[in-house]
């Protein structure tokens, strides 16, 4: 989605505008997740395991194939009653990480941003309105809640539970989708008694049966 990222800076005439439609999202097949997502993205989409830009593995929802949106249409209205990422909501604002610090970044090619019409960001004194104190509360807990996934997926390796996988969609045609990773139940119903209590308590055992579940929605994409 993000093809000309520019930091916000200081200026009293930088405004936002409201986002009417998703069709910036019309070529999003994936889309990252955090663990605060998993209970709501489980009812509407497959949530897998794969790699970042970075080669990190990360959480992410299967939004479509061959880099189309199954979930906007053509007048860019997401599916009524499917969850929206927050990766998506947030758009077309981002958080770049420099020198150990999180700057506030927007796509400069999406217009959102401009001097001439919506909220403004800074007042006449060049502070942070409420609006933007708003969002910078937003993005700071979305990283947070990154974080904590970070260690979620982290743990799911140490514990050897992901595996290779591959799904299969049979809509015009035959599509197959690899290069992802979800949990094997198996290994997962052969943990120990004390590791399977340890998951319970800290709250991750939920987060993979919400992973678990959701890969019925594969059945959703052929459909969609």
């Amino acid at each position: 989605m993000y093809k000309k990222i520019k930091a916000i800076q200081k200026n009293k005439n930088l405004k936002v505008k409201e986002i009417k439609t998703f069709k910036y999202a019309k070529d999003l097949s994936e889309s990252i997740l955090t663990i605060d997502e998993f209970f709501k993205a489980c009812k509407s989409f497959p949530i897998v395991f794969g790699n970042d830009s970075e080669n990190n593995l990360i959480a992410m929802a299967i939004l479509g194939i061959n880099n189309k949106n199954l979930f906007v249409n053509s007048k860019g209205e997401w599916r009524k009653g499917e969850y929206i990422p927050f990766y998506v909501r947030r758009y077309p604002f981002n958080f770049y990480k420099k020198d150990d610090t999180y700057v506030l970044v927007y796509d400069e090619s999406s217009k959102v941003v401009n001097e001439k019409e919506g909220v403004a960001l800074f007042d006449e004194d060049l502070n942070e309105t409420e609006y933007l104190k708003n969002l910078m509360t937003l993005m700071k807990t979305y990283q947070i809640t990154a974080l904590k996934t970070e260690k979620f997926v982290e743990k799911l390796e140490e514990l050897e539970l992901l595996e290779d996988a591959q799904i299969n969609i049979k809509r015009e045609q035959q599509y197959v989708l690899r290069g992802f990773k979800k949990v094997n139940e198996e290994k997962l119903n052969n943990l120990s008694d004390e590791t399977k209590l340890e998951l319970v308590k800290n709250g991750m055992y939920n987060l993979i049966i919400a992973h678990l579940i959701s890969l019925d929605n594969v059945h959703k994409l052929a459909v969609l």
